[in-house]
């Protein structure tokens, strides 16, 4: 039985919704998700749940048989994965000892860090494309390690806790943002400098970058969906969407190489979750925004099946939909 119902209309599509199984008992999966990934390899979704740490979801119908915290993390906040390696998961979060880890083998096992840096507390952290670097803002500073979290370098020209994102295919570029202040790193993290950008939001949710083209960075803002093909430099804000919450990829339509679109906002005074399969250009609405049902919440597709796409919730646990 479907949870977002689908009209009868020319741009949208019925989708198949069902709930991720996180706990056995009723009422053990609520706790808010603030963060999902789908790596190429391994389990198909990985969740990141404040008080629980998160999952590997090997079977979207069963509950994790462990947490993906496996006694270490109580809250996890941030999860990246090496688009050339995807076993390989870094996470940021938080914990009575230590606040980051990492899993070589798509989130069997997880691995605390040797060492952190001074103050470490959750943040943002990334794995570049190759996994050769894992740069982390915790702390008020934002720091890289070549080594899994051995040792610890601090990178220049970044003042307080940032936003990362790892460029999706040159593995020495990181993205570093704040506000709307826009750093870019071409030296694997070592330095930073501001990106004079044009129509760059203030108020936004989390860059993503994509995996097709150096520099392809999606924003979702309160004021609309914003893309730059320039690694910043410009900015472009999409037609017809008032406010964004949410961006992820998914696997690309058959034929095709750009990954497939997924955002949850407003588009055109509608609210809901919409896919695009040709670079934003037009989309298609995948729910019902007549539903009671709530999908506000973090979202991205699955980077192995074409059109499935997760839903992280507040209160409701994980929703995946596939196209009917």
């Amino acid at each position: 039985m479907g949870l977002i119902r689908p009209m009868a209309h020319q741009d949208v599509q019925s989708y198949h919704w069902k709930r991720v199984v996180i706990a056995d008992h009723k009422g053990e999966s609520e706790a808010p998700v603030v963060d999902l990934v789908s790596p190429g390899e391994g389990a198909h979704l990985i969740s990141a749940l404040q008080g629980s740490g998160g999952f590997a979801h090997w079977r979207l119908d069963r509950a994790p048989i462990r947490t993906s915290s496996n006694g270490q993390l109580t809250d996890t906040e941030r999860l990246s994965w090496a688009v050339d390696c995807p076993l390989l998961v870094v996470r940021a979060g938080r914990s009575s000892s230590k606040s980051g880890s990492y899993t070589y083998d798509g989130g069997v096992i997880w691995r605390e860090f040797a060492t952190e840096p001074p103050g470490a507390l959750a943040g943002s952290i990334v794995f570049n494309s190759t996994a050769q670097v894992i740069v982390w803002s915790t702390g008020g500073s934002t720091w890289r390690s070549f080594d899994f979290g051995k040792t610890w370098g601090k990178s220049e020209g970044l003042t307080g806790n940032m936003e990362l994102v790892a460029d999706g295919v040159t593995p020495t570029r990181t993205y570093a943002l704040s506000g709307d202040k826009l750093y870019s790193s071409d030296d694997t993290a070592s330095s930073f400098q501001p990106v004079d950008s044009i129509g760059l939001p203030a108020a936004h949710g989390r860059m993503r970058a994509t995996s097709f083209l150096v520099g392809d960075l999606w924003i979702p803002a309160q004021t609309g969906l914003f893309h730059s093909v320039d690694a910043g430099k410009v900015f472009r804000k999409l037609p017809n969407f008032e406010s964004v919450e949410s961006i992820g990829f998914g696997k690309s339509p058959t034929g095709e190489r750009y990954p497939t679109l997924f955002v949850n906002g407003k588009k055109s005074g509608i609210f809901g979750l919409y896919r695009s399969d040709d670079k934003g250009l037009t989309w298609t609405r995948i729910s019902d925004p007549s539903s009671d049902f709530e999908v506000h919440g973090v979202v991205t597709g699955d980077s192995r099946i074409y059109g499935r796409v997760y839903l992280g919730t507040k209160d409701r646990g994980i929703l995946y939909g596939d196209p009917n």
